[in-house]
């Protein structure tokens, strides 16, 4: 995260701003098949955008983009929730024992698991 308002007050004129923020619907399909709690993202291309403009900032550029990203073993499912622990507040191998080993029993059956990464980008810069 970024205070916008300390942003402003420190970049020269001319100043660029990029950033790369993940958006509030990535990977959601962990969550929903794990029946987890809902990912903490709360950022959106909109919301970043609207706040810059709110400051005076020239929107130079603003993409959103959702890719795809597969899991070929359940492993790689487990290893991404404990290396991303925000993903899943509290994630923990026994509590999500059951939904896991039917995630599992899916992959094995169609080859993978296919989650969207969910990203956006914005180039401002500071008139």
């Amino acid at each position: 995260s970024c205070n916008l308002a300390e942003l402003k007050r420190v970049l020269a004129s001319g100043g660029v701003y990029l950033n790369q923020g993940v958006g509030k619907d990535n990977d959601i399909e962990l969550n929903e098949v794990l029946d987890g709690p809902p990912p903490p993202y709360t950022e959106t291309l909109e919301k970043t955008v609207t706040a810059l403009e709110a400051l005076g900032f020239e929107i130079a550029m603003a993409e959103e983009a959702f890719v795809d990203y597969g899991f070929c073993d359940i492993g790689a499912v487990v290893f991404h929730l404990s290396a991303v622990s925000w993903q899943i507040p509290g994630f923990d191998v026994e509590k999500y024992d059951r939904r896991l080993r039917e995630l599992d029993a899916r992959i094995r059956a169609d080859g993978e698991f296919v989650v969207r990464h969910h990203r956006f980008v914005v180039k401002a810069v500071k008139p």
